[in-house]
């Protein structure tokens, strides 16, 4: 009886200083103490500070000893808690890490390499994050940042509350109702085979080239036109050369060409016609032109120059008559005097 009575003492006394040591062993954690997940380096190994390692298949749970909220926090059910927490929730912060998963705060939910920061936040396809507060990406490689922003496009981006990413490999600042400028963005790459994102000041250079060089060249088309315009042949009526050789200058809004060419005329009814201008300047544009005029329908009435020609020709063969007929009388009358 007596040993019975020593081994229960014993027994007794071995539970006490094992249950001391286990207190010990677990302080309570103070206002100031904090949690380090992963390696660490001797330096942070400091008093107030707890450190916990999470290896593959760890799961943590932390929970502070008090209500860490600060009295800044609404009141619900007496207590001042994030309003984030929902009406009646305990104070407590959540951290998961399994294998590939990490999972920070309330409500969280991934798939098995998924990872969520934030309330609510959800990334349940392979490789998905989706970080700030309502947070929800259902899509392969997908990453959605602010609140409530979504990602439903394999390979997309969505950033800033509430943006949406529903195509494929796209990146995404707004939704069908909020949109938002980019800015402070550096200038792209504007050379073959390059992808960049060009900028509004690269867009407005590109439109001031191009205008001015428009405007520029719309003048020397003008001022070649003008040229070209004038030359013209003079009327042929058959018996004068057949080629001709014209020159004009002409004129648009400062810029000044000059213009030759020529015509040549295979008949009345058909003139061949060529002409060639120049820019002044250093552009040296040349414009040129080709063309055939044919003579259509009724034969045109004889030119003035023409009736000219006939009138004195007439004239002319009028005189000759009066001249014969009067050299005939005298030649008449010396016959006459000889037969008798």
């Amino acid at each position: 009886m007596r040993n019975k009575s020593m081994r229960i003492c014993a027994t007794l006394t071995a539970c006490a200083v094992i249950g001391g040591v286990v207190c010990a062993a677990a302080p309570q954690i103070d206002s100031a103490a904090s949690v380090l997940i992963g390696q660490a380096t001797p330096g942070q190994a400091t008093a107030g500070r707890t450190r916990v390692d999470a290896t593959t298949g760890a799961s943590v749970l932390l929970t502070p000893d008090s209500n860490y909220a600060p009295d800044s926090y609404p009141v619900h059910g007496g207590r001042h808690v994030p309003d984030n927490l929902g009406n009646g929730a305990p104070d407590t912060a959540r951290v998961v890490i399994r294998g590939e998963r990490t999972n920070f705060g309330l409500n969280t939910n991934t798939g098995r390499n998924g990872t969520a920061f934030g309330a609510n936040a959800v990334a349940k396809k392979d490789y998905a994050a989706a970080i700030g507060n309502g947070a929800n990406v259902n899509a392969v490689e997908g990453l959605a940042m602010g609140h409530n922003a979504s990602v439903t496009g394999n390979g997309s981006i969505a950033i800033g509350g509430g943006s949406t990413a529903a195509e494929t490999n796209v990146v995404s600042v707004g939704n069908d109702t909020t949109q938002r400028r980019i800015v402070n963005v550096a200038d792209g790459r504007i050379a073959a085979g390059s992808h960049d994102a060009v900028t509004g000041n690269q867009l407005y250079q590109y439109g001031a080239n191009m205008t001015g060089g428009l405007s520029k060249e719309i003048k020397n088309v003008g001022a070649a036109s003008a040229a070209l315009a004038g030359l013209h042949p003079l009327d042929y009526t058959g018996s004068e050369s057949k080629f001709q050789i014209a020159a004009a200058l002409g004129s648009y809004d400062g810029k000044k060409a000059v213009a030759m060419g020529g015509f040549y005329n295979a008949s009345r009814d058909l003139m061949l016609s060529f002409g060639a201008a120049s820019n002044f300047g250093d552009s040296h544009k040349l414009s040129a032109n080709i063309g055939a005029t044919f003579r259509v329908g009724k034969e045109g009435e004889p030119s003035v120059r023409q009736d000219s020609d006939l009138a004195e020709r007439m004239d002319a063969m009028e005189r000759e008559m009066r001249q014969l007929r009067e050299e005939n009388k005298e030649l008449q009358a010396k016959v006459a005097q000889l037969q008798k």
